[in-house]
This record gives C-alpha cells, structure tokens and sequence, in this order.
C-alpha cells in the first residue's frame, strides 16, 4: 500500500511529468518541485482526514454494541483556513531554496471514512461556496462559488 505522502510522486509519475521530493528541513518549504517539457511546478501537499480520536469513539462505541452517529458541518472550516495558510507560506519560501517555478499548487487530499465530507469543506474554505435554494416547483440547489470569504480571494496575490 502506499504512503499518503507518497501519492503525488506516483501521480505525476503516471502523467509523465517529473516529481522530486524536497527534502524536508527546519525551514518552510514546499513538498515537491516538478516539471513537465514546458512548466515547473511547487506543490505542497496536505491530507485531510478523520481525526484519531473520532475513529476510536466510534470503535469503542460500536463494540459496546451502541449506535454511533457523526454530525459534521460543510461549511467552511477554520482549521482548513489555518493549513492553506502554512501552505501558501511554504510556497513562497521557493526564493530561500533557489527553486524557480511556473506555478505553485497546494494539493489538498481527502481522505478517511467520509472523504467527501472533507473534500466540500475543503471546498467551501477555498472557493467560499453555498448551495443556493432556487425556489420554483422542484425546488433546486445550485453551488455558488465566492458567495462568502473564501481563501482563494484572501490569497489572490499568492
């Protein structure tokens, strides 16, 4: 099985693109530089998963033979906003460490038991979305992006 770490190296690997771990030290710096034939690119990689303690509740809780039940928000997530900020920091450090790229890419990967939870938080944090209730006879949902403080508006300059 792979290592969470280790996904983006295979990724671009199978895109043919070449993928160079950074090796990591005490200061900022992004997880991995690639490049293609015509781009480079800066790509900091963070996992979001279910927290460790959630998951052993949830055992303890089912082997005592009780019903266990998760509510989590979709809306946007504080501790997601911290993360991408350390990110775009790492990102900007690519001067410090004599790397030049084209791009820079924060890669965001949900993972765990409720990978889609995560995956529209993580969405709502950046892009600042909210379903929007049409009203009418089927009564749709539509996602509207920047609708509310997203980090990719706080970030426009990165």
């Amino acid at each position: 099985m792979i290592k969470y770490e280790e996904i983006p190296k295979y990724f671009f690997a199978e895109k043919r693109f070449f993928a160079e771990k950074i090796i990591e030290s005490d200061d900022k710096s992004p997880d991995f530089f690639v490049k293609d034939n015509k781009n480079s690119y800066l790509v900091e990689f963070k996992i979001k998963e279910e927290a460790g303690g959630l998951t052993q509740e949830r055992e303890q809780t089912l082997k005592n033979g009780a019903i266990f039940s998760v509510e989590k928000s979709l809306d946007r997530n504080n501790t997601i906003s911290g993360r991408i900020s350390k990110s775009s920091e790492q990102l900007s450090e690519n001067i410090a460490l004599g790397l030049k790229a084209d791009f820079r890419i924060i890669w965001y990967h949900a993972v765990g038991r409720f990978p889609e939870v995560n995956f529209h938080q993580i969405k709502s944090t950046i892009y600042g979305s909210v379903d929007i209730v049409v009203l009418g006879e089927n009564s749709p949902t539509l996602p509207c992006l920047y609708f509310t403080f997203n980090d990719f508006y706080r970030y426009k300059d990165f």
